[in-house]
């Protein structure tokens, strides 16, 4: 059987009384949280206790206190002692800080030991002042609005509580239990006696905890200042052991420009003018020190404002930065600055910066080494963003020469030196950058144009700009790769050197090239207008960049193939076309080479400009190529198709002067070609050697020339001078040094008066008419336009001149003068080859044509030497006629007197008279001549036909009388007449009274008077004889004639 154990009384009684304990305990606990939740418990005579023990925390400080009592802090769900209304005053008087509510959690160690040590001490929306003195401690101050009392005899509240906290626990001390000091709801005012301004902070909590390594802290202030509430919450610790600390802030509504207001020695943060918010890390020893300090900042919705940079503030949408200090490295660095600038309107570029100060031991300044890239940069902008004093030079030119488009990417680093009192002021040392841009107009010269839509990049540094285009548009040429380079910009030799390569349109190369200042094209006298075909061109320039830019100053060499190449109206209004031409060009001049075809027919070109003005010849241009008859009527020398016809090669040298005077010449080789003179006579076949030279001169002021002509064909050679009016409006002079064409060999010249007057003066060895006597024979009459003159007036003197049928004239001297319309003036003399001479004048007559007299003292050697009759010798004749010298092919009549002459080998006569005189007077004509002492006649001479009437040759052996007509144009004649033999005894008789007449018969008729005829072929002709005239007596003669008058109607008289 088991026992069960059993209690004693007493113990049970003890239980029961431990139960009932508890549950009153827990009743009574129970009670007390209900009550301390219903509010808190007054015990003030626990005040005196508290506030010794405050006053052994803040030593040097008296704390009353109005009240006492006991709080449940709901938040951190324990039990605290509260005072309330406390009021903390220092040794000086006057209140320090007024605190609403302080609660205190003691050390339950400390009561143990008799310690009335508080653990905890929270301030309760108190009123206090902090104030930094000019060393830079603080020390607690008033509340806003009392005036700050000095320090307390055994030092300062603030430094106490920190510096306790900043020590191990010390369970020896009062104080050495406190872990935790905490500010909740505080107003605040920091009074910086060093700065001279006062800060306001209507709201703070800060937290400061003791551990067994160090101190933390937490907290946040929230400062009055600006147009909105500054923030700041922290959060920092304190090492024990190393002394190291370290504190984190995050900051919102800063304005940096207000701070710079209120604190003037941060008047370099006035430039920003937007609020700002970020964060702050700070690591630090013996609390003071800093060791690394690093800031993020952020921003929107503001302006920079840089006067020592910018013209105007920078507007900001938005800011990113971020701060790194160093100290080890004595660098500051700023690894990244990121600015959106804009508007909310209107975005701007971004902004991106990065940096680093270096403590260089210098004591006023610190080395700056920096990096500054800008993006989506609008090109016109770029004056606004570019700092001003960086890279003065290219940035004047950059800003100047460049518009439209954007830079897609703008970066500038730079070295230098920045003031440790002032960091606006910045000192460059060094700096380089790059600029990437697109669609930009770009300027490389002024005032030529643009290159449009240039996409590429920039290099700068202090002395140097370097610009590299890769493609661009200027007028339809695709230009790129295009270099500008700009160099000595640091010093006094600033250079500019630009290179464009550019594709397209010949046309637009010349309009380049032909714009001010260059006005090359119009110095070549081609109109960029009259310009087709393709170029691909290399264009470098160099010249000084200064502001009164000459075009001396102005290095250019340029380099281009061209093709298709087509020029309108280059040269005697033809074309140009099909070239494939190469050009290069210098500083001292231009040379183009190539092929192509001048009004159709190929030529190769060489062209060579001198731009030096120390150059004989400043223009040159050589040309070849075959002239045939099309191409020669198609550049207006269709004059020359009667004289040349077949191909000509020709080579044209021109040349112009550095004075202005054009040189051309011209060689021609005749050889395939064929040469005519018409007028003469004269032709050169083909594959007869042959070569003719042209050499002009236009001076620039004054006449222009021909200061040689030669032609040298067969046996046609021609050398000479001529000198024209301006434009060649008007041949001025011709100086014929020789002309040789067959027999004649003369020289001369034609000088034109400033009445328009041409006068003529040939003189030479010998002048063959010969050609022009065939031609006239053979001369079509089907033209019966009779030729002009201008007003002329024409001298010769020849040695020879040379007839048909090898007769010639010596000595022969011509004076005629033309008056435009007729001929006023002619004169003829000269010597006969055989002897005497002979003169010819003729002027105008009244009613129209001309009289004219022709006299010589050898009629027979006269008649002989025109070509008029050769069975005459001596004698002397006198001829006076009318015609008209003008026209040639109009009717001539003249009076013919000869006087004393002799009539030899007539075999026309001499058959006559075998019929019908004596043996003597047929002898005579054989041998020395029938003597005449006269012989008169009037003759018309009309188309080749001659008529003569009352022709009577008279003498002492024979009377003769003839009329008639002689048609050289048919080859036949027809003559009639009579012959009186013993014309002496016939005109004896006759003269008797009566009787005389009726033996004789009529004037000129005789005793014995035969009736001939000649007719038929001028070579042969018939000779008819009626033999019955003779053996009547003169009166019944008439009865008798068979043949009547040949010569027509009476002809009007001659003028005599």
């Amino acid at each position: 059987m088991i026992r069960r154990p059993t209690l004693r009384r007493s113990a049970v009684i003890a239980l029961e009384v431990m139960a009932g304990s508890v549950a009153a305990l827990s009743v009574l606990l129970m009670l007390a949280f209900w009550r301390l939740t219903a509010g808190p418990i007054p015990l003030d005579f626990l005040r005196t206790y508290t506030e010794a023990a405050l006053e052994q925390a803040l030593p040097g400080y008296d704390v009353a206190l109005e009240r006492t009592q006991i709080v449940w802090e709901a938040e951190e769900k324990s039990l605290k002692l509260e005072a309330t209304d406390a009021r903390i005053a220092g040794d000086a008087g006057g209140p320090t800080a007024t605190v609403p509510a302080i609660q205190i959690r003691f050390s339950l160690r400390g009561l143990l030991r008799g310690l009335l040590a508080p653990v905890e001490i929270e301030a309760v929306e108190p009123s206090f002042s902090v104030v930094r003195l000019r060393d830079g401690s603080l020390r607690l101050g008033p509340p806003e609005g009392a005036e700050p009392a000095q320090p307390a005899a055994g030092g300062d509240a603030l430094s106490a509580i920190l510096d306790e906290l900043n020590r191990a626990p010390d369970p020896g001390s009062i104080t050495g239990y406190l872990e935790v000091v905490r500010v909740r709801r505080a107003s605040l005012t920091i009074i910086d006696l060093a700065l001279g301004t006062r800060w306001s902070v209507p709201s703070a909590d800060i937290l400061l905890r003791r551990g067994e390594r160090g101190l933390r802290s937490r907290g946040r202030l929230e400062f009055d200042v600006g147009t909105m509430p500054l923030i700041l919450s922290f959060d920092g610790s304190h090492r024990l052991t190393d002394r190291t600390s370290r504190l984190s802030v995050e900051f919102s509504g800063l304005e940096p420009d207000v701070l710079a207001r209120k604190v003037p020695e941060l008047a370099a943060l006035s430039a920003i003018g937007l609020p700002l918010s970020g964060s702050l890390e700070v690591e630090a020893e013996a609390l003071t020190i800093a060791r690394s300090i690093e800031v993020q900042v952020r921003g929107e919705s503001g302006q920079i404002e840089l006067p020592t940079l910018y013209d105007l503030p920078l507007p900001v949408r938005a800011i990113e930065a971020s701060l790194t200090y160093r100290r080890d490295s004595k660098m500051l660095m700023l690894p990244s600055l990121v600015i959106d600038l804009g508007t909310a309107a209107k975005a701007g570029p971004r902004l991106s910066l990065t940096g680093t100060l270096i403590d260089v031991g210098d004591t006023g300044s610190y080395g700056l080494v920096a990096e500054a890239v800008a993006e989506n940069v609008a090109t016109d902008d770029l004056a606004g963003y570019w700092p001003r004093e960086v890279g003065r030079n290219p940035r004047d030119w950059v800003t100047k020469n460049l518009e439209g488009g954007g830079v897609s990417r703008a970066r500038i680093s730079l070295r230098g030196k920045m003031a440790r009192d002032d960091p606006g002021a910045i000192e460059v040392e060094d700096f380089n950058g790059e600029i990437a841009f697109d669609g930009v107009t770009t300027h490389y010269m002024r005032p030529l144009p643009p290159v449009l839509e240039t996409a590429g990049r920039a290099e700068f540094s202090p002395g140097r700009f370097k610009i590299e285009v890769e493609s661009g548009r200027l007028y339809d040429l695709v230009a790129g790769p295009a270099t500008i380079d700009m160099t000595g910009l640091d010093g006094d030799s600033e250079q500019a050197d630009i290179e464009v390569v550019v594709r397209g349109p010949l046309r637009d190369v010349m309009r380049v090239i032909d714009h001010k200042p260059l006005d090359y094209a119009t110095a070549l006298g081609i109109p960029p207008a009259n310009v087709d075909g393709l170029a691909a061109a290399r264009l470098v320039f160099q010249f000084p960049l200064v502001n009164d830019l000459g075009l001396d100053r102005v290095k250019l060499a340029a380099a281009a193939n061209m093709r298709d190449v087509a020029l309108k109206k280059i040269l005697l209004d033809q074309d140009f076309k099909d070239g494939e031409l190469a050009l290069t060009l210098d500083g001292r001049g231009m040379t183009i080479k190539g092929t192509g075809r001048f009004s159709d027919v190929p030529i190769p070109l060489t062209w060579r400009e001198e731009f030096r003005t120390n150059v004989p010849v400043r223009r040159r241009i050589t040309a070849s190529g075959a002239l045939d008859d099309a191409a020669r009527k198609r550049l207006g020398f269709d004059f020359l198709q009667p004289y040349v016809t077949g191909p000509v090669p020709t080579e044209i040298d021109y040349r112009q002067a550095s004075d202005g005077t054009d040189r051309i010449s011209a060689t021609h080789d005749l050889l395939d070609a064929t040469l005519s003179l018409p007028e003469v006579g004269w032709s050169k076949p083909p594959q007869t050697a042959g070569t003719a030279r042209l050499d002009i001169v236009i001076p620039k002021s004054g006449d222009p020339r021909f200061e040689r002509f030669q032609i040298a064909a067969s046996d046609l050679a021609a050398a000479g001078q001529a000198v024209f009016m301006p434009d060649f409006e008007h041949l001025r002079r011709v100086d014929f040094t020789e002309l040789k064409l067959g027999e004649t060999d003369i020289a001369g010249s034609v000088v034109r008066q400033p009445d328009g007057l041409l006068l003529i003066d040939m003189s030479g060895r010998n002048l063959d008419l010969r050609p022009v006597l065939e031609e006239d024979e053979n001369e079509d009459t089907a033209d019966d336009t009779p030729p002009s003159f201008p007003p002329l007036q024409v001298n010769g003197r020849f040695q020879r001149v040379l007839l048909e049928d090898d007769r010639l004239l010596d000595g022969v001297e011509a004076n005629l003068v033309h008056d435009g319309t007729t001929w006023r003036d002619v004169k003829l003399a000269g010597r006969l080859a055989e002897a005497g001479r002979f003169d010819l004048v003729a002027t105008p007559a009244t009613g129209g044509g001309h009289e004219f007299i022709l006299v010589s003292d050898d009629a027979g050697a006269a008649l002989r030497s025109f070509g008029l009759f050769d069975r005459m010798v001596g004698g002397r004749l006198r001829a006076d006629g009318r015609g008209d010298f003008d026209d040639f092919r109009k009717p001539m009549q003249a009076a013919l007197d000869i006087a004393d002459f002799r009539i030899v080998r007539a075999e026309a006569l001499a058959e006559v008279l075998r019929v019908t005189a004596s043996k003597d007077i047929q002898s005579a004509l054989a041998g020395e001549g029938i003597a005449f002492t006269r012989l008169t006649a009037d003759i018309e001479r009309k188309e080749k036909v001659t008529r003569i009437r009352n022709a009577r040759a008279v003498g002492a052996a024979i009377g003769l009388s003839v009329d008639g007509v002689i048609d050289d144009g048919k080859g036949n004649l027809d003559l009639s007449g009579l012959i009186v033999p013993a014309y002496q005894l016939s005109q004896a008789l006759g003269s008797i009274p009566l009787l005389g007449p009726l033996i004789v018969g009529g004037k000129d008729e005789g005793l014995l008077a035969t009736e001939f005829r000649l007719d038929g072929p001028s070579e042969n002709p018939r000779i008819t004889v009626n033999p019955l005239t003779a053996l009547a007596p003169g009166f019944l003669r008439d009865l008798f004639r068979f043949f009547g008058d040949r010569g027509g109607a009476e002809p009007p008289p001659a003028p005599r």
